[in-house]
């Protein structure tokens, strides 16, 4: 599986939307939750719907409040030459979810925590609303991650790996 470029602009977009104001860590953490919906309904559950594509999966009905209220595409302003650079970095930590999961760590997040939002498959405007397992980074509340969809972690750092190892071969 690849990325096209119409996709990564679609999550660089979104990731601003959502998390612009949380700094390359808040945006990769929300690429990374749209990557974690689409190994999830790849390994079969329909829980996110069945469109695995990430256009299918940030355009779902009710899933990220940008795609309706106009915010995707900057609320009628363009996007910033500074914006679209922090959102290709946060795009690229994203697709290496160690890396990630280290700088979360670096800002004094314990390890377990870490993970978690790592493998979130999604976060919670609404404060995670009680949710067990739901874990906070800055202005977001992580909820739900792959293991509880029985996306075995082992098989998901697989995938990501080999999902990496395409786009690096796509590009050249």
């Amino acid at each position: 599986m690849s990325i096209s470029s119409q996709d990564k602009e679609l999550l660089k977009k979104l990731s601003l939307a959502e998390a612009r104001g949380e700094g390359l860590v808040g945006q990769a953490l929300v690429i990374r939750s749209v990557l974690n919906r689409q190994s999830v309904i790849k390994s079969g559950s329909t829980a996110f719907g069945r469109d695995s594509s990430i256009r299918g999966i940030v355009y779902a009905k009710n899933q990220y409040a940008p795609t309706r209220d106009g915010s995707l595409d900057g609320r009628g302003r363009s996007w910033n030459a500074q914006e679209l650079a922090i959102a290709e970095r946060a795009y690229q930590l994203a697709l290496n979810p160690a890396e990630l999961q280290r700088q979360i760590e670096s800002d004094g997040v314990n390890s377990t925590t870490a993970r978690r939002l790592t493998l979130s498959t999604g976060f919670d405007s609404l404060g995670g609303q009680g949710r067990s397992g739901a874990v906070t980074y800055k202005n977001h509340v992580f909820v739900q991650n792959v293991n509880d969809f029985g996306v075995l972690e082992i098989a998901f750092m697989h995938l990501q790996h080999h999902n990496k190892h395409l786009n690096k071969h796509h590009k050249k």
